[in-house]
């Protein structure tokens, strides 16, 4: 599990190799931990962690072949999962029938604590050791990782399939293992929770001094995070939104559903999920997860109708793909207060660039031929919004520390110094100077990346090739 951490972790990671790299040998180092107990729980849901977590990098990879490898990884994650959470319920029911059945005789109950005997020294030397594996019991919370982890893995098996199967449905069978997740298993596992966090038994002891021979002070001691129907039940609302969204795309490109049932679907799933004014800390944080995902879904149904129905429709098909993005960019706009608390500032970076993103899309579109004429009357002021984005997302309070953090604010600056050259302001702006800070084969590469992601035209790009990059 230690490779898969290193993996995770951005500052530690590029000191043992890129990420595909380490996550290879996590996964293989996995692998040959599952074979030696092909039963246990903890090794199936570690090696399905890792084969998701490698097959989500592959899928954004630009290599075809890198890009269909990850379909199968997302298989056998499934498949693994499936496994795992097949005998965490055994091992749940027969928990729940032996707990029913010490109640029935008078024993104790589950949720009091049972002292553990502890067992004497051996007074020989001669006696062999003995150990033993100390399994945890499965838990409702352990049930629903598995099965949130199943179903994220169904939804990133979506996408993945769109690169290996462009042409022929492979929805069926996705859709038969994530059906029972939604509409039975993961409800059940949920009802198993509890319905409030159990209150801590108040002390009525005064208060106590407490002294340090070291001289540190002791950090107060951190109550563990209950969960409840009412968190697990937002948190499997939202993989469920994702999913409905990764699904209506996918059906969208196989042309199962029309446009209009696919636009219906994104709102259906993400409309009941917003909170209007939350208030707690966790409402918050549900307040932005829901925003940000149902952004990147308006995002990818606007990518997706303009690059399945490029000119069916005309006027409506872009008109559409104009309100989802206008739609998008409301929902993580980092001026809205409750979007912006509490974010770091690498998050508050990383939103500022996909607004920017946003709004070069929609300049995009507004300069197509169907475009609704009086989006086109408003490019230039995009134009300088999408600027003011990615230079607010250059700002740091404390210089970047990660090489990730390091490329986000390298992107930022070209893309502000790219939305500069379109700009007809000339008033305090990037300029070809601040590209310095951008080294040449990442100039070439976030190019590419604008072009796939249709932010500027072909024309555009060489444009700024032979003028600020002197090519």
């Amino acid at each position: 599990m230690l490779q898969f951490e290193l993996a995770q972790d951005p500052r530690i990671c590029p000191h043992f190799g890129s990420r595909i790299l380490v996550l290879r040998e996590a996964l293989e180092t996995h692998r040959q931990a599952r074979r030696l107990n092909e039963e246990d729980a903890n090794a199936l849901f570690n090696t399905a962690q890792v084969l998701t977590s490698l097959a989500e990098i592959l899928v954004e990879s630009r290599d075809t072949e890198e890009q269909s490898s990850a379909a199968p990884l997302l298989e056998e994650a499934v498949e693994l999962l499936s496994a795992c959470l097949t005998r965490q319920e055994a091992e749940y029911s027969d928990i729940k029938a032996a707990a029913a059945e010490m109640a029935a005789e008078g024993g104790v109950p589950l949720s009091e604590e049972v002292p553990i005997p502890v067992a004497a020294t051996p007074t020989t030397t001669e006696e062999p050791e003995e150990y033993a594996t100390i399994l945890e019991p499965i838990t409702p919370e352990a049930l629903l990782d598995t099965a949130f982890a199943q179903l994220s893995a169904l939804t990133a098996l979506i996408s993945a399939y769109i690169y290996t199967q462009p042409h022929s449905n492979p929805l069926n069978s996705v859709s038969f293992i994530a059906a029972p997740l939604i509409e039975r298993r993961i409800p059940y596992f949920i009802s198993e929770l509890p319905e409030t966090v159990p209150e801590e038994p108040k002390s009525h002891s005064g208060p106590t001094l407490t002294l340090s021979l070291t001289g540190i002070v002791e950090k107060p001691r951190e109550v563990p995070t209950v969960a409840t129907q009412a968190s697990k039940t937002a948190e499997a609302k939202l993989l469920q939104a994702n999913f409905i969204a990764a699904m209506a795309d996918a059906e969208y490109r196989y042309e199962l559903i029309d446009l209009p049932t696919y636009s219906d679907r994104l709102a259906t799933a993400f409309n009941a999920l917003i909170v209007i004014e939350p208030k707690s800390l966790p409402e918050k944080a549900q307040y932005r997860d829901v925003h940000e995902a149902y952004a990147e879904a308006l995002i990818a149904f606007a990518s997706t109708v303009g690059e399945v129905s490029p000119k069916a429709g005309g006027f409506t098909i872009q008109q559409l793909r104009l309100e989802a993005l206008t739609q998008a960019l409301k929902l993580v706009d980092p001026n809205d207060s409750l979007s912006a608390s509490n974010l770091t500032a690498r998050r508050a970076a990383e939103m500022n660039s996909l607004c920017g993103d946003i709004e070069m899309q929609r300049r995009a579109i507004a300069l197509l031929p169907h475009a609704p004429e009086e989006m086109r009357q408003h490019v230039e002021e995009m134009t300088n919004s999408a600027g003011t984005f990615y230079v607010t997302a250059t700002r740091w309070n404390s210089p970047p520390q990660t090489e990730e953090e390091k490329d986000l604010l390298r992107t930022a600056m070209f893309k502000a110094v790219f939305a500069a050259s379109l700009s007809a302001n000339e008033g305090n702006r990037p300029t070809k100077q601040d590209l310095t800070s951008v080294p040449p084969n990442a100039r070439e590469e976030i190019m590419r990346d604008m072009l796939e992601e249709e932010l500027v035209t072909t024309a555009e790009a060489q444009y700024f090739q032979s003028t600020f990059l002197g090519s």
